[in-house]
Parts: C-alpha cells; structure tokens; sequence
C-alpha cells in the first residue's frame, strides 16, 4: 500500500511538471493591419464554442456579420444578414483554423483563416485562403488587439 502511494505522489508531482495543453485563447477585439479597408473582428472565445464579429468598412459599405459555432470541424450551418452561411472551426496543433462560406449580394465568399497567437497575445497571424470566388487567393494577415 505505502508502495502505491509512493508511486501514485511522484505520478502527481512529475505531471505538475510537464507543460499544459491548453489551446491559446483568441477572445478579444482585433484590428486588421490595413489602409485599404477597415476590418475589426471581436473574437468569444470559450472552448469549445467561438463566435466570430466581423464589423468591415471597404468598397462595398458598411457591414456587420456575426457567426459562431463549437471548434469540432463540422459544419455550423446558420442564417447570416437573411441568408445561409456554414461555420467551420478546428484546431490545427495550437493553429485555430475558421472558415465561413456564405451567401451575399455579389455571390457566394468562402474564405479559410489560420490563426496563430503570439507569446505576449497581442497580434494574430493568419493564413488566409479565399476559396470562392475564384480564382483562389492566399495571403497572409496580421491582426492587433485593440
């Protein structure tokens, strides 16, 4: 029995050594890094669940859109501005990668970000894909926290 305890206490102690697990946290407002157009998205973040707010100035006006769903990469399926959109978020390593396809006035948009979290949690670094319309377009965005 003192056998077991022994071993069961350095279990313990030696796992209180090995570093968490625990994913980065993106919740928070965020600017992105452009002149051309003005995009500020506030992310909740609460795993496993993330709601995305997209407010965005640019060519074609003003708009508010509002998205969330469960980070299990499945598809959220949602009415976004009267019309369909799915949802899709998944981690990739400590990467979160989010996706909306949706229905809008110029078309079906598709787009794919993946996001990383700097060490001090001040600027988001993501991969972006645009996969509709086409032709598809990959860029990358940095994002600061306001």
């Amino acid at each position: 029995m003192k056998r077991i305890l022994a071993i069961t206490i350095l279990t313990l102690a030696f796992s209180s050594l090995v570093p968490s697990q625990t994913k980065p946290n993106f919740s928070g407002t965020w600017k992105l890094r452009v002149t051309e157009i003005s995009e500020v998205y506030t992310f909740e973040h609460q795993e496993p669940k993330l709601r995305v707010i997209m407010n965005i100035e640019d060519n074609l006006g003003k708009r508010t859109l509002d998205v969330k769903g469960v980070i299990d990469g499945k598809e959220h399926k949602q009415t976004l501005n009267g019309s369909p959109a799915t949802f899709i978020a998944k981690w990739e390593g400590d990467a979160l990668t989010w996706e909306l396809r949706r229905e809008s006035p110029v078309g079906v948009l598709h787009n794919r970000r993946t996001m990383t979290l700097s060490k001090d949690g001040k600027v988001i670094t993501a991969d972006r894909i645009r996969l509709l319309p086409e032709p598809e377009e990959r860029w990358t965005e940095t994002w600061d926290k306001q």
